[in-house]
């Protein structure tokens, strides 16, 4: 559950980088699967008593998490469809390039 949320939080700064405008619901959620995370490790007596309410609720933010990081990652895939001829051809002409550059 704790590695489930870094790797979401990881995926939101990527997402960031690449002009998501909703990185930061997948961040806050991520943290707090994190911060429920560590609680159910650091305090094992207080663990013990409401251990179903809290892996309940951090399995609740991951799932949150990783339904937001879908969406997120959906927006992405139609962006890359969206490329003008001009950057198309451009990339084209550097594969050709890389092409004849490595015969």
């Amino acid at each position: 559950m704790l590695f489930r949320s870094f790797q979401l939080l990881g995926f939101a700064f990527e997402e960031k980088e690449a002009g998501v405008l909703n990185w930061g619901n997948l961040a806050i959620v991520s943290v707090l699967s994190i911060i429920l995370s560590f609680i159910l490790i650091a305090n094992p007596i207080f663990t013990g008593i409401s251990l179903v309410v809290f892996t309940g609720l951090a399995y609740i933010f991951t799932g949150i998490s990783s339904v937001i990081l879908s969406f997120n990652l959906k927006k992405l895939k139609g962006s890359a469809q969206k490329l003008s001829d001009d950057l198309k051809n451009r990339i084209e002409d550097l594969e050709k390039e890389v092409k004849e550059a490595t015969k």
